[in-house]
């Protein structure tokens, strides 16, 4: 996308993005408060999904890295 463009993602729906820049500027808009013992994520590699990611070596937070597999979330 280009600079100034948006995407809406709804509720519940699962959504990752990859910076391909030195720096990007992300802002989330909510609906509610944040709850985060019902969050949720999935790896970002998981096997299942297959997903064709362009960084080798990404920077990840520590909750990032303790997703549990699609397979384990299903």
């Amino acid at each position: 996308m280009k600079e100034g463009q948006s995407v809406f993602i709804p509720n519940f729906f699962a959504h990752g993005y990859e910076c391909l820049t030195k720096s990007a500027t992300i802002l989330y808009h909510l609906d509610n408060y944040r709850d985060a013992k019902n969050e949720a994520g999935l790896p970002f590699d998981d096997k299942d999904l297959k997903i064709k990611w362009m960084t080798k070596k990404p920077i990840l937070s520590l909750r990032d890295k303790s997703h549990i597999s699609f397979e384990d979330f299903k």
